[in-house]
């Protein structure tokens, strides 16, 4: 139906167009004959027995007439959008001729201003069409441009959106295949984002040239992820088409020589789904399978998986009550000095429990959260309910840090910084120098610049910054000299290991200094795991072994029974 409404819009609004060119037309024609009457009537003379001044008053109309006929030959080029641009030079060339042919007859110059002026409009007339022209084929080239991938030159998810609405109004069937290239974070991290980007351009053409026929388009819908449409009701072809896809990229050198893998992810339209807004829900659902599956490998969408797809939802809906009932709560894990076992403050863990009264794990809740916007909002609650219910205690002169995560995807998001500090306004008594945030390693790396920014901004107005999980991603050493950190968190990972390899412990713990920062040992269990660490010199740890997180109205009886150590101690 929606296509039936737009051809019949372009259908009425080209009939109006034409015989607007149509009416344009017939009123300069009319005109043009009205200046050949005056005309012939001045040269012979009828009109002067008249009124006194008549002749005048007639040429004077005539030149009138003559300018207003140039303002319809302009009309008629700009409502048609210069497709009948003709149709005003041939009136012209008409009226043109005309005042020639007086001209011949009555050898009287005064036709050759007339003549002149239509000259005169027929280049106007010219020139308009050609800079109309101009601004339809830039107003081309900007629609390609907003439905293409500038990097790779292939159709863009917008240009997939539009697609898939053509063939759901189409009642065509068809395969979407999503393609997702395995751990190619490493690949910016180990050769840069230019060479990233090689490697995208590499694959764009690699997977193009699997097109065997007009009905596969392959598209590029962001970052390292990428789409093909098979339209085809063949599962043999879709599947041998993912093969291919998978199969290809490890089959094919590349300019890197490294090791490129994707996992892939297949849906029918309309058997699994015939709502086309569920489609890529679906397709990433059943590429995450192939990744948990073990990566290098496809997936079809079944219906076994809308259960957890309806899960999610259900979580994300969960998560929408908690925060607008607030049904979250905060408690603090204690995070000590390792030399003296002098509390050093807190981290802030956010809690969350179902319709039932039952806990939900924060990586669950957390991990939906991040798919939609809520991880923004959960972000900005956390940061003021831990300011509220604090804030009593720094105003009765406690001292301790308050260590809160953020979200690498909120972090890169423009504003951030300035959201912060807005909030952070609206309490002026609290103590901002007492803030730590945590941010991991791969949120800055997704979008370096706009973090950088963000991160400069809060330790400006005293806050610091703690780099969590450092060791567990990629990221270049140039960003720990780059970034504006204070404190390197270590895994819990490294630190369960430590009986068996302690060369990735010891190698952060001296790297830290190095740079200067405080080395946070997270996770910490287990006696030897202490000793371990206070011989590297690690200075802070956090762990069940010392502590288990408490609410808030347990921080006021720890810190009685703590001799508190300066934070600024290490600094």
């Amino acid at each position: 139906m929606t296509y039936n409404k737009g051809g019949d819009f372009v259908a009425i609004m080209k009939k109006k167009i034409y015989l607007s060119t149509l009416i344009l037309t017939f009123i300069y024609i009319i005109l043009s004959l009205s200046i050949t009457v005056i005309n012939i009537s001045v040269n012979k003379g009828l009109l002067s027995g008249g009124m006194p001044g008549a002749k005048t008053m007639a040429l004077m109309l005539s030149g009138i007439i003559s300018s207003f006929m140039l303002i319809v030959a302009i009309m008629i080029t700009v409502c048609s959008n210069a497709n009948d641009w003709k149709a005003s030079i041939g009136c012209q060339v008409f009226h043109l001729v005309q005042m020639l042919v007086g001209f011949v007859s009555t050898k009287s110059i005064r036709s050759l201003p007339g003549v002149l002026v239509i000259i005169s409009g027929m280049c106007i007339t010219i020139l308009i069409r050609n800079y109309i022209m101009r601004l339809r084929e830039d107003e081309v080239n900007l629609g390609k441009k907003a439905y293409t991938d500038l990097l790779t030159g292939l159709p863009n998810k917008r240009a997939l959106q539009k697609k898939l609405n053509y063939l759901e109004a189409g009642n065509r069937e068809f395969y979407l295949i999503l393609l997702d290239i395995n751990n190619f974070k490493e690949i910016n991290d180990v050769f840069g984002h230019e060479k990233g980007d090689e490697i995208l351009v590499f694959i764009a053409d690699k997977w193009t040239a699997l097109k065997t026929s007009e009905n596969y388009q392959l598209y590029r819908i962001g970052g390292d992820r990428f789409a093909i449409i098979a339209e085809t009701t063949n599962e043999i072809e879709a599947e041998n088409l993912c093969g291919e896809a998978i199969v290809t990229l490890i089959t094919e050198k590349n300019s890197l020589d490294a090791v490129i893998s994707t996992s892939a992810g297949c849906v029918f339209y309309p058997k699994n789904t015939e709502n086309i807004s569920e489609l890529l829900t679906y397709a990433d659902t059943a590429m995450y399978k192939a990744k948990i599956a073990g990566k290098n490998q496809y997936r079809k969408f079944d219906s076994s998986m809308l259960t957890q797809i309806e899960s999610q939802n259900n979580l994300s809906q969960e998560i929408k009550t908690a925060l607008s009932k607030n049904k979250f709560h905060l408690v603090y894990q204690p995070v000590y000095y390792l030399g003296s076992h002098n509390l050093k403050g807190f981290e802030v863990l956010l809690r969350m429990e179902d319709a039932e009264g039952i806990n939900i794990s924060p990586e669950k809740f957390i991990k939906v959260a991040e798919k939609s916007s809520l991880i923004y909002e959960i972000d900005m609650w956390v940061i003021e309910h831990a300011i509220q219910e604090t804030l009593p205690l720094f105003k009765e002169d406690a001292d301790f840090s308050l260590t809160i995560n953020i979200s690498g995807k909120h972090i890169t998001t423009p504003g951030f910084g300035d959201k912060i500090i807005n909030l952070l306004n609206r309490y002026p008594s609290f103590p901002k120098e007492k803030l730590v945030f945590d941010v991991t390693e791969s949120s800055y790396v997704q979008d370096i610049e706009t973090a950088k920014k963000a991160l400069d901004k809060l330790k400006f107005i005293g806050c610091k910054i703690a780099l969590d999980d450092f060791g567990t991603g990629y990221s270049s050493l140039k960003y720990l000299a780059k970034f504006p950190i204070d404190y390197l968190k270590i895994d819990k990972a490294f630190i369960d290991k430590m009986n068996e390899d302690d060369f990735f412990v010891r190698m952060i713990i001296t790297l830290g200094h190095l740079f200067g920062f405080g080395i946070i040992a997270e996770g910490v269990e287990r006696q030897d795991q202490i000793s371990a660490l206070n011989h590297f010199s690690c200075e802070f740890v956090q762990g069940f072994i010392w502590g288990y997180p408490i609410p808030v109205s347990g921080i006021k009886e720890l810190l009685s029974s703590q001799e508190i150590e300066r934070i600024d101690t290490f600094f």
